[in-house]
């Protein structure tokens, strides 16, 4: 598994609609068989979009705060 397709599925996981979110659930249940799956968590946090996001997130909570 590569950090976009992990990054894809946490944000599926998400999904309001089930049978979307479901299938996206296995695979992160499934995470402790990859190899390498220590740290994909840490390289998605890495992402500059999610990085970017995250920024404004704190920056609406702190102005609104």
């Amino acid at each position: 598994m590569d950090v976009k397709s992990l990054h894809l599925a946490l944000q599926q996981s998400f999904s309001a609609d089930s049978p979307t979110r479901q299938p996206e659930e296995k695979i992160i249940k499934n995470l402790k068989k990859v190899e390498g799956a220590v740290t994909l968590p840490l390289q998605v946090v890495a992402e500059k979009q999610v990085r970017s996001c995250s920024e404004c997130i704190d920056g609406r909570v702190i102005l609104s705060y």
